[in-house]
């Protein structure tokens, strides 16, 4: 099993960076760890990264 994932990491802001070396987490008992295959981004996530109203780190 893989112990490094791919991942967008919002580091500062309006930084993001795609690492493709994340270190994968390991769930813990009422936990479930999901494979994303695809993905976008929503309108308010634009919204909130334009005006830098998110805290950081973000994954």
């Amino acid at each position: 099993m893989r112990k490094k994932i791919k991942a967008a990491v919002f580091e500062e802001i309006q930084k993001i960076v795609y690492r493709e070396d994340y270190p994968k987490p390991t769930p813990g008992p009422d936990d479930v760890l999901v494979k994303v295959n695809y993905c976008g981004i929503c309108g308010s996530d634009i919204t909130n990264f334009k005006y830098k109203m998110y805290q950081v780190p973000l994954i």
